[in-house]
C-alpha cells in the first residue's frame, strides 16, 4: 500500500527524531560486527562523500542540481547524535579511527536496542 521507509545512512543517524514524529513507525536494527562495520564506512560511503568535494564530481553535481543535497548529508553526518559520548558525528568518528568508531557503532546499537 502506502508504506515509506529508510534505510541506513543517512537514516539511521535520525531514527529517535524519525520516531519522535513517526511513533507508530517500526525501527529494524541490523548488527553486525563493529570492526568490519568501520572498515565498510571508512572504505565506500566516507570515500564517496570525499569525492563529492573534488573536482570533477564537484562540477558534475553541481551541473545535475544534486550538489546541494550531497553537501547537506555531508553536514548532518558530521552532526554529533544525542548517543554520542565523545560528541563526535559518524565520519568525525571514523577519522578518530578504528576504536572510536567501534565505540560509536556500540553506542548507538545500545541507544537503539534500549
Amino acid at each position: 500500500k502506502n508504506y515509506r521507509g529508510g534505510v541506513d545512512y543517512p537514516v539511521s543517524l535520525f531514527w529517535k527524531e524519525l520516531m519522535e514524529l513517526y511513533p507508530d513507525a517500526k525501527v529494524l536494527l541490523s548488527v553486525r560486527d563493529p570492526v568490519k562495520w568501520y572498515e565498510s564506512v571508512k572504505s565506500s560511503i566516507m570515500r564517496l562523500m570525499g569525492d563529492t568535494k573534488r573536482w570533477p564530481v564537484t562540477w558534475f553535481l553541481q551541473l545535475t542540481g544534486k550538489k546541494r543535497v550531497f553537501d547537506t548529508i555531508s553536514l548532518l553526518t558530521d552532526v554529533p547524535p544525542k548517543h554520542s559520548k565523545n560528541r563526535l558525528g559518524m565520519f568525525e568518528a571514523i577519522r578518530e579511527g578504528q576504536q572510536t568508531a567501534v565505540q560509536f557503532f556500540n553506542d548507538h546499537t545500545d541507544e537503539v536496542k534500549s
